[in-house]
């Protein structure tokens, strides 16, 4: 497969991506909606945590939802999206937070993911 065949066929898969994502769940985080997928999964047993029992655990992810018009209309580029003195390396826009059995993760306004155990 040529280059070029190679970026067209990820550009189409991009392109059926993001046309799916309608059906994806919406949320909102830190005042910003977010579309991606949530899952509550319950445990096949109790699981003792910090002496609190944890039936399920609450998975939700996602990418702010208003770059989604913005990639749809150019969903692969030939060239980087930022240059590397255009932005701050990965590690500093990373930022993970923790609070009792909750934790968070979001790499700048662009992706979060957050998992919650239940009780």
């Amino acid at each position: 497969m040529t280059r070029q065949a190679a970026v067209q066929a990820k550009a189409t898969r991009a392109r059926e991506e993001l046309r799916d994502r309608g059906g994806r769940a919406l949320f909102t985080m830190a005042e910003e909606q977010y579309r991606g997928r949530e899952v509550i999964n319950d445990l096949p047993v109790v699981v003792n945590v910090k002496d609190q029992e944890i039936r399920s655990v609450h998975v939700r992810y996602g990418v702010r939802e208003a770059l989604r018009g913005d990639l749809a209309e150019r969903p692969s580029f030939d060239e980087p999206f930022q240059t590397k003195a255009d932005s701050p390396a990965l590690p500093e826009r990373m930022q993970i937070a923790a609070e009792g059995l909750s934790a968070r993760l979001t790499i700048g306004a662009t992706f979060v993911a957050e998992i919650d155990l239940k009780q």
